[in-house]
This record gives structure tokens, C-alpha cells and sequence, in this order.
């Protein structure tokens, strides 16, 4: 698969479609190039394996930034295949991508899932403003900060951070944000709002936000670190290992004082 993704077969690939199953059965369809990014990240090169392998029990999650909701078929799949105790994770997987989001909403179906699954469109931006968005068919480039110029520029409301969060189901657990900078704006809230999540794996993305901004933040609050991984992104050179001013990368933590909604 590695040696596919780098040839010139893969250009073919968008225009051919291709479905693939995960080792717990799970569907991953591939319809358009910007998916395959998606696979490899989380499939492939199991970018995301070094933080699963640091959660306990996952009721259920909130996926910020889903993108075609690779991430949580991923982390789903890995609960399946690893045999973790509990009923099957409740998730909400919210893009501000409107054209990701209906292919999440897609796999999502074809899984089987929709019972304990649902999909939304929301961007997070400033609180109660109205923000610019650089669409681009799959989420990698897109944003509210994106630096290039989108296939469409549309204009949304940002989303009630607050509601959306208090609206959650009790069993949702753990938070994943991968936002493209305005992971800012998930942490300017009051740490109480953020207190029903046992874990929490943020992506950051410099200069809107930092790496040493997110430790900040971490240490602030009293919250237990258990991993964090640079990402080779925006020239950085891995080699130099994993650092909190490398400009992209990820943590996952813990809060040591969680107790269970409701």
C-alpha cells in the first residue's frame, strides 16, 4: 500500500474509485485523491496508533475537524480489533467542510453506524461571528486561516462551542480537535466546559496555534500528558525529534479528576 500511494498509480485512483476493508470489517471507500490522504495517515502509516494505544475505556467521542471521518472509523476500528471491553462508542463527527462532511455522513451509513453515529456541519470560529471559509473538496487546506485561496469562499456562522458541547450524549468521553488553527477557540472556553472529557488529542497548528500554547494550557490545568508526537509538516525535520515548537503536531492527555456525565 505504502509503494502504491507514492507511485503514479495513485493519480489513476480518483477517477477509478476503490473499497477497501479494515481488520475489523469496517468499509473504507476511496471515491477522490484527497481520501487517500486520509488513508494513509490513519491506516498506513498509523499516524494516530501511538495515541490510541494510551486510552482506557472510550464510551464515545466528539471528532472535531472529521474530515471524510477516516479518524473515527480508524479509532472504532481499533477498539474492535483490540477487543476493549463495552458497548459499541456513541460519536459526533462535525466538519466545517460542507463536501466532507457528507461523505463522513456516507460512511457512516454504510457501516451501519447511524444509530450511535451522527454527523454535523459547523465551523469553529470567534464566538457569535460570522467568518470567511476556504473550501477546498476535502479539508486538508481548508479553514478559516487557510493561506490559499479556496475552490469556494463561503460565509458561516461559527458554531455554538458551548451548546454544541453541552448537548452532547453522557457516554461521549474524549475529544479530538483537528481544526486547522482554531483549535484556539476549543480552548479559550471556560475549563469547565471541557472537564466531561476523560481524554482529549488535540492537532496543533502554528502561528494560530502553538505548540507551547497548548502546553500551557495542559500544565495549566492540571492535566495528565501521556503522549506527543511532532508531524514532518510545514519543513520541520523529524529527526530533530519531537519538540512543542515544531509548526504542526499532536498531544493527547488525560484528566486526572474525570468523573462520568450524569
Amino acid at each position: 500500500m505504502k509503494r502504491l500511494l507514492k507511485s503514479w498509480a495513485w493519480k489513476l485512483f480518483p477517477y477509478a474509485g476503490l473499497e477497501l476493508k479494515t481488520r475489523s470489517g469496517l468499509l473504507l471507500q476511496i471515491r477522490e485523491r484527497g481520501a487517500w490522504g486520509c488513508l494513509e495517515e490513519v491506516f498506513v502509516s498509523g499516524a494516530y496508533d501511538p495515541f490510541f494505544q494510551h486510552l482506557g475505556l472510550v464510551n464515545g467521542w466528539l471528532d472535531l475537524g472529521c474530515n471524510v471521518g477516516f479518524f473515527s472509523l480508524g479509532l472504532l476500528d481499533y477498539l474492535r480489533a483490540t477487543g476493549r471491553p463495552g458497548a459499541e462508542p456513541r460519536a459526533l463527527l462535525v466538519d466545517a467542510n460542507e463536501l466532507c462532511v457528507a461523505t463522513a455522513r456516507q460512511a457512516v451509513a454504510q457501516n451501519n453506524l447511524t444509530q450511535r453515529w451522527s454527523t454535523r456541519h459547523a465551523v469553529v470560529g470567534p464566538p457569535g461571528e460570522t467568518v470567511r471559509f476556504a473550501q477546498f473538496r476535502f479539508s486538508i487546506h481548508s479553514g478559516i486561516f487557510s493561506a490559499q485561496r479556496g475552490e469556494k469562499t463561503l460565509v458561516y456562522p461559527t458554531v455554538d462551542l458551548p451548546a454544541l458541547i453541552g448537548g452532547l450524549p453522557r457516554e461521549i468521553d474524549f475529544l479530538k480537535v483537528d481544526i486547522e488553527g482554531a483549535e484556539r477557540f476549543v480552548f479559550d472556553l471556560p475549563k469547565g466546559m471541557l472537564d466531561r472529557f476523560r481524554y482529549i488529542l488535540c492537532e496543533w497548528h502554528s502561528p494560530h496555534f502553538s505548540g507551547p500554547e497548548l502546553r500551557r494550557w495542559i500544565e495549566h490545568n492540571g492535566m495528565e500528558l501521556l503522549v506527543m508526537r511532532s508531524q514532518a509538516a510545514e519543513g520541520y525535520d523529524l529527526s530533530r525529534g519531537h519538540s512543542w515548537d515544531s509548526p504542526v503536531g499532536m498531544a493527547l492527555w488525560q484528566n486526572p479528576g474525570w468523573k462520568p456525565v450524569g
